[in-house]
């Protein structure tokens, strides 16, 4: 099968330390061109589809990477963009991963290091494919999830039920070096206390009645790979201190056995509650707290990021329509109604309604009385909706 050849265009005025990448970038996985103005930029960007932009942190007259994505993305560019940086320039890198930047890259650098930013964009780019993120704060939440993927850092993911943690978990692990391993998610809250133990932990022959053959636990089948605890808030205390000896000594033993089964995850956990208010009253051991807490993210709830909120929709339709449905669209009373809606169940609450709309519509269209939202009147009369409305 031949690899993917990714075509990168870099803009940068002169510098004599870049002109050693401009050859030998096909061994490394890209072809790279170069432009050294803001015009020839713009009209290189038109002329065919590119997947990775490098822009300067900062320009001779004062402009710097966050205003030349602001320019470029105006212009219609939507692929990737990462900032060529020198080492006084940090602020400006900042301000550019805020506005959208996917990654920086410090001059000087060779053809190996730019074909590793490449192929970690790459395979960013790749495991995007659930995740939405049209809102600010979607944005910079996605760029912070990519730049703690490339660790072993653990990440305690906080937010709503329904607003996506799990997919925020697997992202991280397809973003991250150990993608090919696999990816074990156990949901606390879902699981008897009386069969958790053995769930994480495994168990030997014998261990307990009903133990006819060994079986091995959800932390010795994430070995490799990353295990996300969701509702970590629902492990019983005297499993938290038993999990925690485990990612200390990172090694495991199953139970009715003193064989030790030595360790290499990945732990990402997830939680809809304050869990600093669960140690202050008890309910959650601190420093198991402070063993899952190295990298904070927090999910927040869809009313609060509605620029999201039709992304999401039409990503749900297509995911959701079957044989026949393909040209199905949204009207624009459809879209208003679901961007007035406040969603107390998140995305999942999204996803059903979809689906129901889907049920519910006639023809190409979901109209808002297809949406059937709880608290909204049903509007029954036929809408008159432009053409143009109808395109994705």
């Amino acid at each position: 099968m031949t690899r993917k050849i990714w075509q990168v265009l870099m803009f940068h005025p002169q510098h004599a330390v870049l002109d050693n990448v401009l050859a030998n970038g096909e061994a490394e996985g890209y072809q790279l061109s170069r432009v050294t103005n803001p015009m020839d930029c713009l009209n290189t960007l038109d002329q065919q589809v590119w997947d990775l932009l490098l822009v300067p942190a900062c320009l001779e007259d004062g402009s710097e990477a966050a205003d030349i994505i602001a320019l470029v993305r105006r212009h219609g560019y939507d692929g990737s963009i990462a900032v060529l940086s020198e080492l006084p320039h940090a602020t400006q890198v900042s301000r550019a991963l805020q506005v959208g930047a996917t990654d920086y890259l410090l001059i000087p650098f060779g053809h190996t290091h730019l074909g590793q930013l490449v192929q970690r964009i790459m395979q960013t780019s790749q495991s995007c494919s659930s995740m939405v993120a049209k809102a600010p704060q979607s944005k910079q939440l996605l760029q912070l999830a990519q730049r703690v993927a490339q660790t072993d850092a653990s990440v305690l993911i906080n937010g709503e039920s329904g607003t996506g943690k799990e997919v925020l978990a697997s992202f991280i692990h397809n973003a991250s070096p150990r993608s090919q391993a696999p990816f074990v998610a156990i949901n606390c809250a879902a699981i008897p206390e009386t069969m958790i133990e053995s769930i994480l932990f495994g168990h030997a022959k014998g261990a307990f009645t009903g133990a006819s053959s060994a079986q091995p636990g959800k932390l010795e089948i994430a070995n490799g790979g990353t295990l996300l605890l969701d509702e970590i808030a629902e492990l019983p205390l005297g499993l938290q201190t038993k999990l925690l000896r485990v990612l200390q000594e990172k090694e495991v033993e199953r139970l009715g056995s003193h064989q030790k089964i030595n360790l290499d995850i990945r732990v990402l956990a997830a939680t809809n509650q304050d869990l600093e208010k669960a140690v202050a009253e008890g309910r959650f051991r601190a420093d198991l707290y402070y063993r899952l807490n190295v990298f904070p993210l927090c999910c927040a709830s869809l009313r609060d990021r509605t620029e999201d909120i039709i992304p999401l929709a039409k990503h749900l339709l297509k995911r959701h329509m079957m044989l026949g449905q393909e040209s199905t669209h949204f009207t624009d009373s459809a879209k208003r109604a679901l961007t007035a809606y406040t969603w107390p169940g998140n995305v999942r609450e999204l996803e059903n309604i979809i689906q129901r709309a889907l049920v519910m519509s006639h023809g190409c269209l979901i109209r808002a009385q297809d949406l059937m939202l709880p608290g909204q009147p049903l509007v029954t009369e036929p809408e008159s909706t432009p053409l143009m409305s109808w395109l994705p």
